[in-house]
């Protein structure tokens, strides 16, 4: 077990490092679950599941995933302004 907590770290560890919800995280996770060995491996993240809430997950896969996130994507926090509709003239 002393090799798995050098290359491994628990997700609430990795939020801070990936700065996402930890739920995402575990949704990652579980999308390539294996129940026979409790193992994920195949997606972005790699980890174990240690009981029904604790995972521990690869660090480098982590540090990969972290600079991978396109903080720019997705939608504008602030909507712009609509631009001034002419009057007609009538």
């Amino acid at each position: 077990m002393a090799e798995i907590h050098g290359e491994y770290i628990t997700v609430t560890e990795a939020t801070g490092i990936i700065q996402v919800n930890g739920t995402m995280i575990r949704r990652e996770l579980r999308k390539h679950l294996d129940p026979d060995t409790g193992r994920s491996t195949g997606g972005r993240i790699s980890g174990y599941l240690l009981n029904e809430r604790t995972w521990l997950v690869r660090k480098s896969d982590v540090v990969t995933l972290s600079q991978s996130l396109s903080w720019k994507a997705g939608k504008p926090r602030t909507a712009k302004k609509p631009a001034a509709r002419r009057k007609k003239r009538g």
